[in-house]
C-alpha cells in the first residue's frame, strides 16, 4: 500500500509540473528585481551545473503566476530562483507551490545538500520548508556564506544539509 501512494505521488507531482521557458523566468525576475539581478543569476548558472552535474531547469505553476528556477543533481539541488509573475503568492499557486515544497523536503531526507540565496521575503518560506523537515525528525545545519544586496533586497547565500535525530 506504501508503494501505492509512492507511485501516486510522485506521478501527481509529474503532472503538477509544467515547464518553463527560461525567458519567462528572467521577465519575471526582471520586472519585480531589475536587468542587474537577472545577469547575476545567469552568471551563477554554471556554477550551480557544475556543482550538481544536472541542467538548469525551470518550471511554473498551473495558471502561470509562480516560477521556480532550479538544477539538481544526485546528492545536491541548488534553488537559482522562486518569481512570482503578478509579484505576490496566490491561492491557486498552492497546491503547486505545496507540491514543490513537497519535494525539497524529500530530497533533504533523503540526504541532499541544498544550496540557495533567499532574500528577506523568501527566508520565511525557507524557515517553514525546514520546520516541516524538522517535524520529519531530522537535524537541521545551515550555514551561510556570504551576502549580496540589489536594490536595497539583500540575498543570503545559504547550504543546509540534514542528519537523522539521534535517540
Amino acid at each position: 500500500m506504501k508503494q501505492v501512494k509512492q507511485l501516486i505521488k510522485a506521478a501527481l507531482e509529474i503532472l503538477a509540473a509544467q515547464p518553463a521557458s527560461d525567458n519567462e523566468y528572467f521577465e519575471a525576475v526582471s520586472t519585480h528585481y531589475g536587468p542587474e539581478l537577472v545577469r547575476f543569476i545567469k552568471s551563477g548558472e554554471h556554477l550551480a551545473k557544475s556543482i550538481t552535474g544536472g541542467k538548469i531547469e525551470t518550471e511554473k505553476s498551473d495558471n502561470g503566476n509562480l516560477i521556480v528556477r532550479w538544477s539538481e543533481g544526485k546528492k545536491e539541488s541548488v534553488i537559482l530562483g522562486l518569481v512570482s509573475v503578478t509579484g505576490k503568492l496566490n491561492r491557486k499557486d498552492l497546491p503547486d507551490f505545496n507540491n514543490w515544497i513537497n519535494r525539497i523536503v524529500e530530497k533533504l531526507k533523503k540526504g541532499h545538500t541544498l544550496l540557495t540565496s533567499p532574500n528577506q521575503l523568501s527566508k520565511p518560506l525557507l524557515e517553514k520548508i525546514l520546520n516541516r523537515v524538522k517535524r520529519e525528525g531530522l537535524e537541521i545545519d545551515q550555514s551561510s556564506f556570504g551576502k549580496f544586496e540589489f536594490d536595497g533586497v539583500t540575498w543570503e547565500n545559504i547550504a543546509i544539509t540534514t542528519q537523522k535525530v539521534k535517540e
